[in-house]
C-alpha cells in the first residue's frame, strides 16, 4: 500500500500470535521484487498504487507464476472491483478501513492462521516483526492521514455511483495538500 497510515493498520491488525514476518512494499513493483525474491506467500494489496496498481500486480503475479496468497484490502469497493480481482487470482477482498474481526475470519476460512490454544504449544509462536513494524510507521503526519481518508471517501463515493449508473468509476490517487490562510483569497 503506498498508504504509510494503511500499511500500519494492517500491521496492527493482523492476529498478534500469528508466525510470520512482516514486509512491506509502498507499489506493486515493489512487492514483485519481494515476490520474486521469495520473500512473501501472503500478500495483502491495495489497489490504487502509483508505480504500479494492485491490478497490475495481481495480472504479473499470474503471468510471472508467482506462488502467493493475495486479499485486496482497498476503499475501492465497487462491484466491478471485487469481481476483476478474483479474476486475477485474489482470493477476496477486505474494505478499508479494516475490521480485525472479518480480517481473522477470513484467515481462519482460507487456512490461513488458526487462533492459538493457550495451552498448546504453539502458544509461543507471534508475529516476529509486528511491534516493530508498527513502530517503524509511528510519525504519520496530518497530511497523510487526510490522503487516506480521501481515498476511502472516493471509494464509498465510486461504490455509489457504480451501482447507481451501472459502470465502472476509475478512481484516482487523491492528492491532498495543506495550504496557509494566506494563500485563501476571500472574494
Amino acid at each position: 500500500d503506498d498508504s504509510k497510515l494503511a500499511r500500519k493498520h494492517m500491521a496492527a491488525s493482523l492476529p498478534e500470535d500469528w508466525d510470520i514476518e512482516l514486509q512491506f512494499a509502498e507499489h506493486g513493483a515493489e512487492a514483485l521484487t519481494l515476490l520474486k525474491a521469495g520473500e512473501a506467500e501472503v500478500m495483502f494489496i491495495d489497489l490504487n498504487m502509483p508505480v504500479m496498481d494492485g491490478y497490475e500486480t495481481l495480472e504479473m503475479i499470474a503471468k510471472l507464476g508467482l506462488p502467493c496468497v493475495s486479499v485486496v484490502v482497498s476503499g475501492d469497493i465497487q462491484p466491478e472491483a471485487h469481481e476483476r480481482v478474483k479474476r486475477l487470482g485474489a482470493i477476496d477482498f477486505i474494505k478499508k478501513p479494516i475490521d480485525e474481526g472479518v480480517l481473522n475470519s477470513l484467515l481462519e476460512n482460507y487456512g490461513l492462521y488458526r487462533a492459538s490454544d493457550v495451552s498448546s504449544e504453539s502458544g509461543d509462536k507471534t508475529c516476529k516483526n509486528r511491534q516493530e513494524a508498527v513502530e517503524s510507521l509511528a510519525h504519520i503526519d496530518y497530511r497523510e492521514y487526510m490522503q487516506e481518508a480521501s481515498n476511502v471517501a472516493m471509494g464509498q463515493a465510486a461504490d455509489l455511483l457504480a451501482r447507481y449508473l451501472n459502470v465502472f468509476v476509475k478512481l484516482p490517487i487523491p492528492n491532498v495538500n495543506l495550504i496557509e490562510v494566506g494563500e485563501l483569497r476571500w472574494l
